[in-house]
């Protein structure tokens, strides 16, 4: 990069990427949020399973035409550039694998009552008749922050509902580790209410998640 240039894919004012002006010129301290999400997106390497090497290619397209729209016009509270897209595209996977063992998967979000009069919201839904219900939460990136948030959906919904009955499971593109330890060993502490965190960029990738959806509406043991 040139002197006093913040990033590789700046070109005078202009964002080599989305070919509009860089989102960061006025704030060059800051994350840049598309470039984060443009470098795991297109970042695949040869040991990306096939499930999750294919979300993350047909996720590319409607990605880069959001935050070329975006960068156009920066409306107040559009948060969802990167969300929409992979929201759409895991409904889709999941339909694609699910639907021939006779499992309905809605193409659009649901609220599901929990307890009374409180209701959570699922990205995604997996039902058939006599198996049990799975919960999908969608995460651009997931943190300490967005397990928690599962686990305390996932702890109602087991809780009002039942456990037998219930699957939750938390699906994000990135995985950011604390300083000191993984994710892993705080989504082990959220078993058995947390069922699950599963990624597009690192293990465990998607394509474990759909295997073990698999084998359980296949009748298969877990």
């Amino acid at each position: 990069m040139g002197k006093g240039q913040f990033c590789e894919k700046l070109s005078g004012e202009s964002c080599t990427i989305l070919d509009e002006r860089c989102l960061r010129l006025d704030y060059p301290d800051k994350r840049c949020a598309m470039f984060s999400y443009y470098r795991d997106l297109t970042d695949v390497s040869n040991d990306t399973p096939p499930i999750a090497r294919e979300v993350r290619e047909n996720i590319l397209e409607p990605f880069l035409s959001n935050w070329k729209s975006y960068a156009k016009r920066k409306e107040p509270g559009r948060k969802d550039m990167t969300a929409s897209p992979l929201e759409k595209e895991l409904r889709t996977v999941l339909r694609l694998h699910l639907t021939p063992l006779g499992v309905s998967v809605p193409e659009t979000g649901r609220r599901l009552s929990v307890w009374e009069n409180c209701k959570i919201n699922a990205d995604g839904l997996a039902t058939k008749e006599d198996f049990p219900k799975s919960i999908f939460s969608f995460k651009t990136w997931v943190g300490t922050e967005q397990i928690r948030e599962t686990f305390a959906y996932a702890y109602l919904a087991k809780t009002w509902l039942g456990q037998k009955g219930i699957r939750v499971y938390e699906i994000g593109l990135q995985k950011l580790d604390t300083k000191t330890r993984t994710l892993d060993s705080l989504v082990e502490i959220c078993k058995p209410y947390l069922d699950g965190v599963f990624y597009l960029t690192t293990v465990p990738y998607l394509d474990d998640l759909i295997e073990e959806l698999k084998q359980l509406y296949s009748g298969g043991e877990l």
